[in-house]
């Protein structure tokens, strides 16, 4: 889970919780999953996985895969 700092929120603010699509739910491992268009790469998806036991979250856009904020997380 990445914890929200001062730049994750500026960077959620300027987005808002309709550009991230519901996609499915896994009852078994009890995570949701929700996907974004990409900014940085044309006609690809962003997928933001939510365990809805424990609120951690994992996206596998650029920003969250080097380990900064990421605005698709903060939205979930």
């Amino acid at each position: 889970m990445y914890a929200i700092a001062a730049p994750l929120v500026a960077t959620a603010a300027e987005h808002c919780p309709t550009e991230l699509a519901y996609v499915s739910c896994d009852e078994i491992n009890n995570l949701a999953y929700f996907v974004a268009e990409s900014a940085s790469t044309p006609g690809a998806f962003n997928v933001v996985g939510l365990d809805v036991l424990t609120g951690e979250t994992h996206c596998n856009c650029r920003a969250a895969e080097v380990g900064r904020a990421c605005w698709h997380c903060a939205l979930v």
